[in-house]
C-alpha cells in the first residue's frame, strides 16, 4: 500500500507549505542590512527544518530512511551524464555569463559577501540552502507528488514552481530563469533516482555564482566585487 512506502499526498503539502512559507517569510533575506546574527539565524532555520523532515522520515519508514531519502547512488548511463554536463554548462553560461540582469537583482547579497563574515556566508549559500531546499523541493514534495501521474513532467514542474516563487528577490527573468533550473533538477532528480545529484549540482552552481559576483566577472562585472 502507498501508505507504507509514501507520505500521504496531504501530509506532504502542509509540511511543504509551512516549511515554503516558513522560509520565505523569516529565512530569505528581506533587506540589505544583514548582520552575522541574522545570516545565523537563517542558517539555524533552514537546518532544523531540514532535521523536522529527517525526522519524519525516520519515524515513518526507520532502516528504510536513507533509501527512502533517495540518499542513494545516483543511476545513470554515460548518454545521461554527457546530456547533464551539457544542459548544466547551458544554464551556468545564460546565467552567469550571457543574460543582462539588472543590478537591483543581486543588491541584497553585496552586503553579505562584503561583511567580515564570508565564510558563514558561502556556507548558507553553498552548502545550507542547496542541501535543505533540494529535500524540500526535489525529495520531500516530489516523492509524494510522483506517483499521481504516468509522466514525471508535471510532478518535475509542481516541485519547481513553489521553488522560484521562493526566490521573491530577483526579477522576473531570473525567476523564470530559476524555474528553467529547477526543471533541470527534477529531471536530474528523476532520471538519476538520487536527492545527490541536484544537491551537487544546486551547490556547485551557488558557489561559481558567488566566485563570479566576489570577482566581478560576467553579468556581475561592474554590479559585484569584493
Amino acid at each position: 500500500m502507498f501508505m507504507k512506502q509514501h507520505f500521504s499526498i496531504g501530509f506532504s503539502l502542509v509540511v511543504t507549505v509551512a516549511g515554503f512559507l516558513a522560509i520565505a517569510f523569516f529565512v530569505m533575506p528581506q533587506g540589505h542590512a544583514l548582520g552575522l546574527s541574522q545570516i545565523a539565524t537563517q542558517s539555524l532555520a533552514f537546518i532544523l527544518l531540514g532535521a523536522l523532515i529527517t525526522l519524519c522520515y525516520w519515524l515513518r519508514f526507520g532502516a528504510q530512511t536513507r533509501q527512502q531519502m533517495a540518499c542513494v547512488r545516483p543511476k545513470g548511463d554515460r548518454r545521461f551524464y554527457r546530456q547533464l554536463f551539457l544542459l548544466t554548462l547551458a544554464f551556468w553560461l545564460l546565467k552567469d555569463l550571457l543574460l543582462p540582469f539588472p543590478e537591483s537583482d543581486f543588491a541584497w547579497i553585496r552586503p553579505w559577501l562584503k561583511g567580515n563574515h564570508l565564510g558563514l556566508v558561502v556556507l548558507y549559500i553553498v552548502v545550507v540552502a542547496p542541501i535543505i531546499e533540494e529535500l524540500i523541493f526535489r525529495q520531500f514534495l516530489f516523492q509524494s507528488l510522483q506517483r499521481l501521474w504516468r509522466s514525471p513532467w508535471p510532478t518535475i514542474c509542481l516541485a519547481s514552481l513553489p521553488w522560484a516563487l521562493l526566490h521573491s528577490q530577483y526579477g522576473a527573468l531570473f525567476l523564470g530563469l530559476i524555474f528553467s533550473f529547477g526543471l533541470l533538477l527534477g529531471w536530474v532528480r528523476y532520471r538519476s533516482q538520487s536527492l545527490l545529484l541536484p544537491i551537487l549540482i544546486h551547490a556547485l552552481l551557488n558557489l561559481l555564482a558567488c566566485l563570479m559576483y566576489a570577482l566581478g566577472w560576467g553579468v556581475y562585472q561592474g554590479i559585484g566585487g569584493l
